[in-house]
């Protein structure tokens, strides 16, 4: 159980001394932290007091899970490719001492696939992207990083490379990275990584690969990663 404290709002006036047998007793009512005890009246006094504000607060939390709502509906329904396939392409890219090289050989690979497949890779590629589509991210890649301050001089393609560059680190630094923002790679993109699965399907097929995913990768994407 995580430790309970007081919201700010509150104000502290004391407490009545448990009896022994309350003293006994065990609720497993709760697992995880007591963040809303007493909630239900402070919004009734606000309700009375502050109605036009808790109204406002109201609408702008049901827009937000909404948003979150259909993120998780398409998460449901988009079909990925196997995560050990794609983290064993994705290891290609290092595999050599130039990227360039190791972009060459995952193309390569890629253009072995059937078409699905390759679509898949997209797909799966484009989800991973997406979910590294945060501001805590994007005030992390280093020189070029987001900026309450100067918001105008950050770059929403210089991010989204920095993004890829991330991905291309494998699985274990992947995950860490979205689990710790503060972990992204540091002036380092690779924007070649964005085109490998047209060049495969161009390579396979001889024609241009037109192909929508389900997540977008380009910055501003995640709503969720922006609230």
């Amino acid at each position: 159980m995580g430790k309970w404290e007081f919201p700010k709002e509150f104000v502290f006036i004391g407490n009545i001394p448990l009896t022994d047998q309350e003293r006994n007793w065990r609720s497993s009512t709760f697992s995880e932290t007591w963040s809303y005890v007493g909630y239900d009246v402070y919004d009734e006094w606000r309700y009375i007091h502050d109605r036009e504000a808790l109204e406002k607060e109201i609408e702008e939390q049901e827009q937000k899970d909404m948003i979150i709502d259909e993120d998780n509906k398409k998460h449901k329904d988009v079909k990925l490719m196997n995560n050990s396939d794609f983290w064993k392409l994705m290891s290609l890219i290092h595999s050599t001492r130039q990227i360039k090289e190791g972009i060459q050989l995952l193309i390569t690979e890629l253009a072995k696939l059937k078409v699905k497949e390759i679509k898949l890779f997209e797909e799966t590629l484009s989800f991973k992207l997406y979910l590294l589509d945060t501001k805590e991210h994007a005030c992390n890649i280093g020189e070029h990083s987001f900026r309450e301050e100067k918001p105008n001089t950050f770059s929403v393609d210089l991010f989204l490379y920095a993004r890829c560059a991330a991905v291309s680190k494998g699985e274990k630094i992947y995950n860490e990275i979205l689990d710790i923002p503060k972990l992204m790679p540091k002036n380092e993109f690779l924007e070649e990584l964005l085109d490998v699965a047209s060049e495969a399907y161009e390579e396979k097929k001889g024609k241009e690969f037109i192909f929508n995913t389900t997540y977008d990768k380009e910055t501003f994407s995640n709503k969720e990663g922006w609230s």
